[in-house]
């Protein structure tokens, strides 16, 4: 198959690792499309559009020019970016208005969807909201499932229909055109997980040997988190550039020296608390729609630990 490549998220799936161990690999016959600064293209072109003034022929011609160097050395171009599919720790749940545009610029495209089982995903994504400066408690996070008409909880629970971004894709790009891979099966079976992206990609792959699942993106201890969450009512950043501040960074020194001095058993009794509140909240949430993914993917969600009901 022809057409430019887009890996699309979701966030909190392997994704760095994915970006800096894979697809930016020339070894493997991969690179970041546009060079270095490929996720601000894919972020100003596509996240941040004016759909007033949107043009998808004028954003389709300039990823071409921005791909051409990659593929004059004969590499695959990739563009990688998480959160086209909505962003819930910046608020963002525009996903669908993402596609749209995407759709619009790249009707040709392949579109990759990784995914991670939800209840993992949300203590994952509580861990990267501390973070990042959020100040909100675990309950605020992931809500009670009983909140009034109008208010919601950060993570809001439609993110995580994963159903419904892969069942759009499809029918927008093709179904031959969009491959979803669980991180699970990163981990578990990473020989079948780079097959299929091989396939899907037209190029001979195997789990890259330097790297691994996580090692990129590793979550402080819960301990930390909550600590963390703590501080960064003090401390907040500036949105407008990437240098945090020294503020910033000497709260982020003092969260990796508590971190490391607070002991596993409290991070454990602390991590079982959250997996039980969290495993509360969602109960059969995504029953139904992990056996509608299931069943489009052929992938065997239950035996990666999805709630098939």
């Amino acid at each position: 198959m022809t057409g430019p490549v887009f890996h699309i998220g979701y966030v909190k799936t392997a994704t760095t690792f994915l970006q800096r161990q894979v697809f930016g690999r020339a070894d493997l016959g991969m690179a970041l499309g546009g060079g270095p600064r490929s996720r601000g293209h894919v972020v100003s072109g596509l996240v941040l559009a004016d759909d007033y003034i949107f043009d998808p022929a004028a954003l389709a011609a300039r990823f071409a020019a921005l791909e051409a160097p990659q593929r004059a050395e004969g590499l695959l171009p990739v563009w990688s970016e998480e959160v086209l599919l909505g962003d819930p720790l910046a608020g963002r749940y525009d996903g669908p208005a993402n596609l749209r545009r995407l759709h619009a610029a790249f009707p040709q495209a392949r579109i990759l969807i990784t995914i991670r089982e939800q209840r993992a995903m949300a203590l994952s994504m509580l861990r990267e909201y501390a973070k990042q400066g959020g100040t909100a408690s675990p309950r605020d996070f992931i809500g009670t499932g009983q909140e009034d008409p109008a208010f919601s909880p950060l993570l809001r629970p439609d993110f995580l229909r994963f159903e419904r971004a892969v069942g759009f894709c499809r029918e927008a790009f093709g179904p031959d055109r969009v491959l979803v891979l669980p991180q699970e099966m990163l981990r578990a079976d990473p020989r079948d997980y780079f097959d299929r992206l091989g396939r899907f990609l037209d190029l001979p792959l195997g789990p890259p040997a330097s790297g691994r699942p996580g090692g990129d993106n590793v979550g402080r201890g819960l301990a930390a988190a909550a600590f963390n969450r703590r501080l960064n009512r003090l401390v907040r950043r500036s949105p407008l550039h990437r240098d945090p501040g020294i503020a910033w960074r000497t709260k982020d020194r003092v969260v990796r020296l508590f971190d490391r001095a607070m002991p596993r058993m409290l991070d454990a009794r602390i991590e079982a608390r959250l997996k039980a509140m969290i495993a509360a909240r969602y109960r059969t949430e995504f029953s139904a729609g992990n056996r509608a993914l299931a069943g489009m993917t052929g992938l065997d969600l239950h035996g990666y630990g999805y709630d098939l009901g």
